[in-house]
């Protein structure tokens, strides 16, 4: 597996800050308590964000990691064969 998997929380959340920009715009833009968002719905709405697109990006790594092992277990799979068809005479 990669070495993001074990980045802490902070780290990931400011990448995908990074390459979501527009979250952070939609965040400060979004519904108001007279004009400004109270730092604790701020706080609570960019966790759920950042926990959906944590949920995703672990899943992304689980199925890249299920492509590697199948690709792997197809390999070892034809190399046997090839072994079984060697041995026949």
């Amino acid at each position: 597996m990669n070495g993001r998997l074990s980045e802490p929380k902070e780290a990931t959340c400011k990448r995908y800050l990074q390459v979501h920009p527009a979250s952070l715009v939609q965040l400060n833009a979004g519904p108001s308590h007279a004009g400004k968002l109270r730092s604790e719905v701020a706080e609570k709405l960019a966790l759920e964000r950042y926990d959906s697109f944590e949920a995703a990006r672990c899943e992304a790594a689980r199925l890249a990691a299920d492509a590697e092992d199948m690709a792997a277990l197809e390999q070892t799979e034809r190399q046997l064969e090839g072994k079984r068809r060697g041995v026949k005479k």
